[in-house]
């Protein structure tokens, strides 16, 4: 009889905030906890990477805000781009 072999995988859940003004909120304080921290030498995306990520949300969602034509999809873009990089780290 044939064996099967199963692989297990590591499941996490990120507790993301839905409201974009939160998210940016929480991703600031990955940041600063990440920051200097021996813990993380050299993490990977860069935290960098992390931070223009967030500076390009709060960017969009003051766009969005103030309703400017087409920022909602960018908003929503920059989230996105935003959480991928979030669940990387």
């Amino acid at each position: 009889m044939p064996t099967t072999k199963t692989s297990q995988r590591p499941l996490v859940s990120l507790a993301l905030p839905r409201p974009v003004a939160t998210l940016i909120t929480y991703a600031g304080q990955i940041l600063e906890a990440m920051t200097g921290n021996p813990s993380f030498p050299s993490p990977s995306p860069a935290l960098a990477v992390v931070k223009q990520a967030v500076d390009d949300l709060q960017t969009a969602e003051a766009a969005a805000l103030a309703r400017t034509k087409g920022a909602v999809q960018t908003r929503d873009n920059e989230r996105t781009a935003l959480v991928k990089l979030l669940q990387l780290l």
